[in-house]
């Protein structure tokens, strides 16, 4: 898809579910996992007093910068999307959860022009936003829009679809006669190994990966389709329980299951 049509679907759905969580996902276990990872991530680097700042870039209607600032609540978050009325919805649910979160409109790729943001944070993470960036020469750019939002011994995290890990659960999915899945049409999964190398070049310190969405992609994707005529089910109850099983596990599981997920955590430090 070209950009004007990407941005198109995202005003499409943020029009259509207006707050509801569908509104940047189809699969309501897969966000469970996305918040739990994002969760111990920064858990495992945030400092000790808990007073911190976060930027999620890439928002949508904020649902991940909720539940983030009910795990942490002294964290000052802020959340910024391209898409106008994500942003207004996400505003609208401030009021719901009880919360002054500020939500701005803006690009990924011009970040370090926006004025209404801070100048550095300790943790700027991105949810599947990157990879709605149409070419890998635009999403290296995000990234380096994204690090000048980093401060100095900060941390940027991604969780984004890697081409890679994606090809492995369609060879799981052609081991049983079932068809290869195709990516959507908004979005261009990201390469790995270009990832790694961009992020090197940038002076950033790649910490740590979690392919914390193996187990779940495997039942959605694969074994569930195997005994419901080829059809993914989001609502499968042993979607939800693999999910659940995860969640519980804290870090102990979130790398425990193979590499199967296509939806990746990375955690880079900023020297």
């Amino acid at each position: 898809m070209e950009l004007q049509q990407i941005e198109n679907h995202w005003k499409n759905w943020a029009k259509e579910f207006k707050t509801d969580l569908r509104a940047t996902t189809k699969s309501g276990t897969a966000k469970e996992l996305e918040i739990n990872a994002l969760v111990q991530a920064i858990s495992q680097y945030k400092p000790s007093n808990n007073d911190f700042s976060i930027l999620e870039v890439g928002c949508g209607n904020g649902h991940n910068c909720f539940a983030l600032q009910h795990a942490f609540t002294d964290a000052n978050i802020t959340g910024i999307d391209f898409i106008k009325e994500m942003v207004e919805h996400a505003q609208e649910l401030n009021v719901h959860f009880k919360t002054k979160i500020p939500f701005y409109q803006g690009n990924i790729l011009e970040l370090a022009q926006q004025k209404l943001l801070k100048a550095q944070y300790d943790f700027v993470f991105t949810v599947r936003c990157v990879i709605n960036l149409n070419s890998d020469d635009l999403q290296h750019q995000g990234i380096e829009q994204l690090i000048t939002k980093v401060r100095s011994g900060g941390y940027l995290v991604m969780i984004e679809n890697q081409m890679q890990t994606h090809e492995k659960q369609n060879h799981l999915r052609e081991l049983t006669g079932l068809k290869s899945r195709d990516a959507a049409d908004f979005n261009h999964f990201m390469d790995e190994t270009s990832l790694l190398t961009k992020a090197k070049s940038l002076g950033l310190k790649h910490e740590k990966s979690y392919n914390f969405s193996s187990l779940h992609d495997i039942l959605l994707y694969t074994l569930v389709p195997m005994i419901n005529g080829g059809k993914v089910d989001y609502e499968h109850p042993l979607v939800q329980a693999a999910a659940d099983l995860i969640n519980a596990g804290g870090e102990e599981l979130m790398d425990s299951f193979g590499d199967f997920g296509q939806n990746k955590l990375f955690i880079f430090k900023k020297s």
